[in-house]
């Protein structure tokens, strides 16, 4: 696969679980649906505490709040930088399914 593979995935996977489940579940919750939707689609991934690694070189960090900050988005950023990686998602299950892709430096797509 390419990368833009792997683009697509994630955001028909996040999109997917959020359908079905909605909102009001836990973080970890989804973390866990998302993963599912993963390996149904063949998605090669790796699980961390607080992020999934899709083909070592996308981050994925779940959350589930109303809003995302500034803050958050900016400690995003920075962990892509810290661990190496050019292209990460911030999915945010909170009101709606929120995918926010960004490149490291922040650079947005």
């Amino acid at each position: 696969m390419f990368i833009k593979d792997y683009l697509h995935h994630i955001e028909a996977a996040a999109f997917n679980v959020f359908c079905r489940l909605g909102r009001g579940k836990s973080p970890s919750t989804y973390k866990q649906l998302l993963i599912e939707e993963f390996i149904t689609r063949g998605v090669p991934m790796k699980d961390f505490p607080n992020e999934i690694r899709v083909n070592d070189s996308i981050l994925v960090q779940v959350f589930a709040k109303s809003k995302l900050d500034a803050i958050l988005e900016n400690e995003f950023v920075n962990q892509l930088t810290s661990t190496n990686t050019e292209l990460g998602y911030i999915i945010n299950f909170g009101l709606s399914t929120q995918v926010l892709r960004k490149f490291k430096r922040d650079r947005f797509i």
